[in-house]
């Protein structure tokens, strides 16, 4: 495995960049589809453990609990962490995805939403494997603006345009490409799913500025929400919202010892 077949952003100091977002991380950021959230717990049984990587502000480890886990949430960056509402199925952990310090195979699923593009993929991979059961399957899911809608579309060249670091958002779903081609990992697959959210303005603007690439310059930040503004003018309905599509990719692998030849 080589950074330029599965590029990673660990080296881009992944704690400190979302300490101020919690807040607007957990107000505008979208959660995933039911039918990629069941095919994450596909064939296990509810009331296990399920361990959330990244966990940001809790959305996936809410909406994972919300099926019937529990879910152990591991977040390094306490704003983040501080930001998240409480769910009585979610334990929160200071850890990251190469060293969560939890103990040996203590879940069927390790789950990163939003996340594996931040850690360096080999040792993410291995600590997956030890905490996992026998059986158990690594998941990383992204949601990315879907190509076929247009504000989405919009919606990423304005952000792509002012961007402080566009690498940043360019490479987030090729890390999956780690999960494919890892030499520990076997039974590897790539599901795509779709969802459509709607937003009004705030949202639309607020999901912008809860990246970690968007402008913090005074003058930039302006001209991106003006910019938006006129995307969200010209593609409002009659409710005053508009419908934001997601294209969402899940990956999906086991250790490749648990795996039968």
């Amino acid at each position: 495995m080589n950074d330029k077949s599965a590029p990673s952003l660990h080296y881009w100091s992944p704690t400190a960049r979302f300490s101020d977002l919690g807040k607007q991380y957990a107000q505008y950021r979208p959660s995933y589809p039911q039918e990629a959230l069941e095919a994450i717990v596909a064939g296990t049984i509810p009331g296990s453990t399920l361990v959330d990587i990244g966990a940001g502000t809790g959305i996936s480890s809410r909406a994972l609990a919300d099926l019937g886990y529990e879910v152990i949430a591991v977040e390094p960056n306490a704003g983040m962490r501080n930001a998240a509402q409480p769910h009585r199925r979610v334990r929160w952990v200071d850890g990251t995805g190469e060293n969560t310090g939890l103990p040996d195979h203590c879940c069927v699923r390790v789950v990163y939403a939003q996340a594996f593009h931040w850690v360096e993929p080999t040792a993410a991979i291995a600590e997956a494997i030890r905490i996992l059961e026998p059986g158990g399957r690594l998941c990383a899911i992204w949601n990315e603006a879907d190509p076929d809608c247009p504000v989405a579309n919009a919606y990423k060249e304005a952000t792509l345009l002012y961007a402080t670091n566009p690498e940043v958002a360019q490479v987030r779903t090729l890390a999956g490409r780690s999960i494919l081609e890892s030499p520990q990992l076997a039974d590897a697959n790539l599901q795509l799913f779709r969802q459509v959210v709607s937003m009004g303005l705030e949202q639309l603007i607020g999901r912008a500025f809860s990246t970690t690439y968007a402008p913090t310059e005074s003058k930039a930040r302006a001209e991106l929400a003006e910019t938006l503004t006129e995307v969200f003018q010209r593609n409002k309905n009659e409710s005053d919202v508009v419908s934001f599509g997601y294209r969402v990719s899940l990956y999906s692998a086991a250790a490749a010892h648990n795996v039968k030849k």
